[in-house]
């Protein structure tokens, strides 16, 4: 999405925090894969490429959001 972010976390434990990041940092890479427009395999891409289409769910949301 070309956005840079930093993940803190401050738990009790720190099992749970490395838990956290790395649950976190699926997330994000799962909305990388939805809204990217420099990844070409993206939702989004493949919106752009195709003038259109069928859309998930994260994507129909922002569409939803933004209107």
């Amino acid at each position: 999405m070309g956005s840079w972010f930093d993940l803190h976390v401050d738990g009790p434990d720190a099992a749970g925090d490395i838990a956290a990041l790395v649950v976190a940092r699926a997330q994000v890479e799962g909305l990388e894969q939805v809204f990217s427009r420099f990844r070409e395999s993206s939702e989004l891409s493949a919106l752009n490429r195709e003038g259109g289409g069928p859309v998930g769910r994260d994507m129909a949301r922002v569409i939803r959001l933004s209107m």
